[in-house]
């Protein structure tokens, strides 16, 4: 791996959000020698915190009041959205804002491909990471999958699996990814981006940060409804030859979606059909994903509590034979609850009374 110690030596930085990532950055940040000045909004129960207090014994300190100002770069967390006051101080300040994403692109040699998507990409993330150790290449998930890609900056390996969010896409520039796959756009995080419009164009990032040398993915769906997103750019589409799949038995339809998506990255490392097909098989996917909890009195118990937008609610519905009772809970994230109706028609007819 390679290290620049040099580069932020005597630098002082802002980071902004302490939470995982943030907090992972400016342990980087601290062992490059520099000076690190943290930001949350809130610092003052975070301080009590084991991680930061061990952050402050390395020399961590805590942002106060003052402008910004004498900052050589600002890396702010996924997290933080726009709107928030210092985010916006920091905008206008011309001072470089980069995420923690980026600074660790910035420092790594080893191949990396980004996964996103409003559905599926953990899934897929993970998956790819599977297939590929079961193949012989050194395969680590990271990013928004929970691991921190600056705490991997010294780690060995040949391939980095990053699933990106559309919060860490907006602060990512450096053209480094040898592969980069776009699963779907469906609404969600609209609370943030206030259209699907702008969501869609945060997902979009993730091809401007493609090596030269590097390949583009992207379903046909989701190139068909953005084709005017897509249109300039050099795209492949990764689900159209589903000749993998005679080889796969007993998935759903969203199962082929995130297959055909992961062995068209395993391909760009040479893995063939067959070898995909046996190392897939022993795949478990992550929890909390249509996970089959339990039977009781005839009922099935299934935990999606993952599908945390309008789109992955459907997904899970249309997967399930039967009535269903649905439980959800958590917010819209701006977007109506209408497009329920269609797929939801027939599913809820149990009568509680039998039960």
């Amino acid at each position: 791996m390679k290290r620049h110690a040099s580069q932020f030596q005597g630098k002082t930085l802002l980071v902004i959000g302490m939470g995982v990532s943030g907090r992972s950055a400016s342990s980087f940040l601290l062992s490059q020698g520099a000076k690190v000045i943290a930001y949350d909004k809130n610092m003052d129960s975070l301080k009590e915190d084991q991680s930061i207090k061990s952050l402050k014994d390395q020399g961590l300190e805590f942002f106060d009041t003052n402008p910004l100002k004498g900052f050589d770069a600002i890396v702010v967390s996924p997290g933080v959205p726009f709107n928030t006051p210092i985010y916006q101080e920091a905008l206008q300040s011309g001072i470089e804002i980069i995420g923690e994403v980026e600074l660790a692109l910035r420092h790594i040699s080893s191949h990396c491909v980004g996964v996103t998507g409003t559905n599926g990409k953990t899934t897929v993330t993970l998956l790819i990471e599977h297939v590929l150790n079961k193949s012989g290449i050194s395969a680590k998930a990271v990013g928004n999958v929970g691991v921190p890609l600056t705490s991997m900056i010294d780690s060995p390996g040949e391939v980095f699996v990053i699933e990106l969010s559309s919060y860490q896409l907006e602060t990512m520039h450096s053209k480094v990814l040898d592969a980069a796959v776009l699963l779907n756009i469906t609404p969600d995080h609209l609370e943030r981006y206030g259209n699907i419009e702008e969501y869609a164009k945060a997902k979009a990032r993730i091809f401007e940060c493609v090596k030269p040398s590097g390949r583009s993915f992207i379903s046909e769906k989701c190139d068909l409804e953005w084709k005017d997103l897509f249109e300039s750019k050099d795209l492949f589409i990764y689900d159209r030859d589903k000749s993998v799949l005679k080889q796969i038995n007993d998935k759903s339809s969203h199962d082929y979606e995130n297959l055909l998506a992961a062995y068209t990255i395993c391909q760009q490392w040479g893995v063939n059909a067959e070898q995909f097909a046996l190392a897939q098989a022993s795949f478990v996917k992550p929890p909390h994903r249509i996970e089959f909890v339990g039977n009781i009195r005839g009922v099935n118990f299934i935990d999606d509590s993952k599908g945390t937008n309008i789109d992955a609610v459907i997904k899970a519905v249309e997967s399930v034979n039967g009535p269903i009772i649905l439980i959800a809970g958590g917010v819209d994230k701006g977007f109506s609850y209408s497009s329920w109706i269609k797929p939801f028609k027939g599913k809820s007819t149990l009568n509680l009374r039998d039960w």
